[in-house]
């Protein structure tokens, strides 16, 4: 139980690493809204502050599958989607987290497949942050352990820089790999409400 706030924010930290990359190409299968609604991690020695609480887990889930989504046949977003999104995942991206309410609004927004695409990759996510919690950390010093959190941090506040070969901020398909993730949902869906 001691080190049970280390692993949790380890898991943390592993997700957040997995969904800034490109989707990988899976079916999609029917899944339950349940996956993704596990307790808030809590630091039990009070010293360490989570790294990514609940509802960040959430904003991150719903904004990464939106942008997979949007990628798929199929499954992309509409215009009018696009509209009724906008203001919900500005707000969303200010606040820093996702509540229940605004998280079961953005759902509604959704059709049925992609509602199924959201909870297969819940799913998944929660199937990777449990392997992750698995993992044995105990032979990192306090100090290593501090350095890998302060790293997340990092990387979650500074994106990385944009390759000088493409335009400003895309990457290979045309999508920023200079911007946050919800930064290239909101320029995603303003791009849509602007058609």
């Amino acid at each position: 139980m001691k080190h049970g706030w280390f692993r949790v924010s380890i898991s943390g930290m592993m997700i957040l690493s997995l969904l800034t990359g490109y989707a990988s190409s899976t079916e999609i299968k029917p899944a339950v809204q349940q996956a993704v609604n596990s307790p808030e991690p809590v630091s039990t020695d009070g010293s360490q502050p989570v790294v990514q609480n609940r509802k960040e887990r959430e904003m991150v889930l719903l904004f990464q599958a939106l942008l997979q989504m949007d990628r798929k046949e199929g499954l992309s977003i509409s215009n009018e989607q696009a509209a009724a999104l906008l203001p919900l995942i500005r707000n969303s991206r200010d606040q820093g987290n996702l509540t229940a309410d605004q998280q079961k609004q953005a759902l509604e927004f959704l059709n049925v497949d992609q509602q199924a695409f959201y909870n297969d990759l819940a799913i998944k996510m929660k199937d990777s942050m449990n392997r992750g919690a698995g993992k044995n950390f105990d032979h990192l010093t306090q100090e290593e352990r501090d350095k890998l959190i302060e790293q997340f941090k990092n990387r979650r506040n500074h994106p990385p820089p944009a390759a000088s070969s493409r335009g400003e901020g895309e990457g290979p398909s045309g999508q920023g790999f200079g911007k946050s993730m919800e930064q290239q949902l909101v320029d995603l869906l303003e791009s849509k409400v602007k058609l």
